[in-house]
């Protein structure tokens, strides 16, 4: 029964965890990574460090210069494609943020509950891009798998195989060999471990300068007798830790002189939702250190259309959501489709993308295992 009492209601809130996606900012979005093809490729030009040998004397004829160093790579992308359904009773009915003291007006809360879903789509798919960017940059592959733990895209190896087929990163991608980093500082030498990485970047032509570090990593670093050896030189400053937030929820440890290498330290502890299990998993693992050099244009993210017949366009679902959506400077492209049912009681809404991070600087990361 209604009482004389006066109701306001006030506005909602609507959750959007401000989501961390560290490695994904690190792959650039330019206006050629958007396309309507079946696949991807692209070519890679390694210079190596050769350095020039002069002939005798002017006279000489001069020395033959050959570029043979390429590669090229054919890759087909990686599909996300969602659906969504919105019933005609949902729109007569009160849901989140909605006035239930003002008459509705059914096609903004039709368009409204379109763009709800078509957000957490969006989301979810932007998860599903840091994690195949992190394991990338942590083992130089991309393995894609559904809640049944059966893989259903990849697995993609982006440095060559040796003669069995195995990865062959050689000595940048390093996840056994090395003593382990005791979780008491005991054991291990971090400081000779990331030098001897570091080199191994140099040799290939890039200079690391950021070390990213999984938690317990992290921990076991500074928890190493070698490392506080190192941090302890008198009027030296070799070690600048002052933690300070960083752009897409990463933390900035500070600065570390490692050899030659005036890096900057990271720790990056985002998680996401493992679609088998349920288990809240890390983007980067807790023993795993990675190493980054600059490398513009070495790292693209690329975004392909989902294809739909034109000619088939349900017009009066149009207002509800564009056909497309390519952000470049906000690093994401989708497609969107909607269409109602023959009964006329359903909205559904489809959202997807033909999606591959492409890192054509292999040479430009790397990363350490350091402990179980």
């Amino acid at each position: 029964m209604s009482d004389e009492s006066t109701t306001k209601m006030v506005s909602v809130y609507e959750q959007t965890l401000d989501r961390p996606r560290y490695f994904s900012s690190h792959f650039a979005t330019t206006p050629d990574s958007f396309h309507n093809a079946d696949k991807v490729e692209y070519d890679v030009v390694r210079q190596g460090q050769d350095i020039a040998v002069p002939v005798p004397d002017a006279t000489s004829g001069p020395r033959l210069v050959e570029e043979k160093k390429w590669v090229n790579y054919e890759l087909t992308p990686v599909v996300f494609n969602y659906e969504a359904r919105i019933a005609a009773s949902e729109v007569r009915k009160r849901t989140a943020g909605r006035n239930p003291y003002e008459d509705p007006i059914a096609g903004k809360i039709l368009t409204n509950l379109a763009f709800r879903h078509a957000r957490k789509i969006e989301s979810m798919i932007r998860d599903g891009i840091e994690q195949m960017c992190a394991q990338i940059l942590t083992t130089g592959t991309i393995t894609c798998v559904d809640d049944a733990n059966a893989t259903v895209a990849g697995p993609y190896n982006f440095f060559p195989l040796d003669a069995t087929g195995t990865l062959a990163s050689g000595d940048l991608i390093v996840t056994s060999g090395t003593t382990e980093w005791a979780v008491g500082g005991g054991s291990g030498d971090p400081i000779d471990n990331m030098q001897t990485l570091s080199d191994n970047m140099r040799a290939r032509g890039h200079n690391p300068k950021r070390a990213i570090f999984g938690a317990s990593a992290w921990q076991r670093f500074m928890a190493n007798t070698t490392v506080q050896a190192h941090a302890n030189f008198r009027r030296v400053n070799l070690v600048d830790i002052n933690p300070t937030p960083a752009p897409e929820g990463a933390t900035r440890l500070g600065t570390f002189m490692v050899g030659e290498n005036a890096f900057e330290f990271f720790t990056y502890n985002g998680t996401y939702k493992a679609p088998y299990g349920g288990t809240i998993t890390p983007y980067l693992g807790s023993t795993t250190v990675v190493l980054m050099a600059d490398a513009p244009g070495g790292l693209q993210m690329t975004f392909g259309a989902i294809d739909y017949f034109e000619q088939a366009v349900d017009t009066n679902a149009l207002p509800y959501l564009p056909r497309q959506m390519n952000f470049a400077q906000g690093g994401f492209g989708m497609s969107m489709y909607a269409y109602f049912t023959k009964d006329a009681k359903t909205l559904v809404i489809n959202v997807g993308t033909r999606v591959l991070p492409l890192p054509k600087a292999i040479d430009s990361f790397a990363s350490l295992y350091v402990g179980a």
